[in-house]
């Protein structure tokens, strides 16, 4: 279908195309926020992203609801839990030297899948749906990899906010922009996670107990573990 695939998917038009989606939940610490079910001192803060995304599956529903909606068939799942999009680990480059780079290989098949237009289970694909753009990616040279597979292959992929595209130049450029920031916000809480940690081990360990006075105050007393 060329580029008429990427126009009609812009135009909102999915009729007679296959699509996959991929659905990413990170509890990665460094990306997100502090979940407020976390309040074991001895687990430390748990972190979570996409607050608005309860798990895989409510994104998989999301995204056949979605393709359906506009006539297309939505064939496949590719599912990354607990993966970070962001946090970069080193890595043997193909020359044999060390590099550092985000480690995501679902992601990565997903994208060689698509310029190939054939899932893993054997029915053809004509585009990727995510939920949101930091479910695609929060690094930029993932970013680009994702654009080049639009772009070159001609093969939409698209998230369901609407917010942002990456089928037109406008909307790649935007992209560039939001990934960018994204990948700060996670840097900075990667940063004030790091502080965190390490002023906890400087207190060293303790314990709060709470006791209450005769005026019906509460005083909370640090106790040596």
């Amino acid at each position: 279908m060329g580029d008429d695939l990427v126009q009609r998917t812009h135009w909102g038009n999915l009729e007679g195309q296959n699509w996959a989606g991929l659905a990413r939940l990170s509890t990665e610490e460094t990306e997100g926020e502090i979940s407020s079910d976390a309040t074991s001192e001895e687990a430390g803060p748990r972190f979570i992203t996409g607050r608005d995304i309860k798990n895989t599956e409510e994104q998989e529903r999301n995204g056949r609801g979605f393709v359906g909606s506009r006539g297309g068939r939505y064939v496949h799942t590719y599912t990354q839990p607990d993966t970070s999009a962001w946090k970069r680990k080193r890595v043997r480059l193909p020359d044999g030297s060390l590099g550092y780079c985000v480690v995501r290989p679902v992601f990565e098949g997903a994208l060689e899948d698509l310029k190939r237009g054939k899932a893993p289970n054997g029915e053809r694909i004509d585009g990727l749906i995510v939920y949101d753009i930091d479910r695609l990616t929060r690094d930029p040279r993932h970013l680009e990899d994702a654009i080049d597979t639009v772009e070159h292959y001609h093969r939409p992929i698209i998230h369901i906010t609407g917010t942002l595209d990456l089928l037109t130049d406008n909307g790649r450029a935007m992209a560039r922009v939001v990934v960018a920031m994204a990948n700060k916000q996670s840097a900075d809480t990667a940063r004030r996670v790091r502080r965190n940690h390490k002023a906890r081990r400087d207190r060293g360990p303790y314990l709060l107990v709470g006791r209450a006075r005769s005026d019906g105050r509460g005083i909370t007393t640090p106790v040596t573990a």
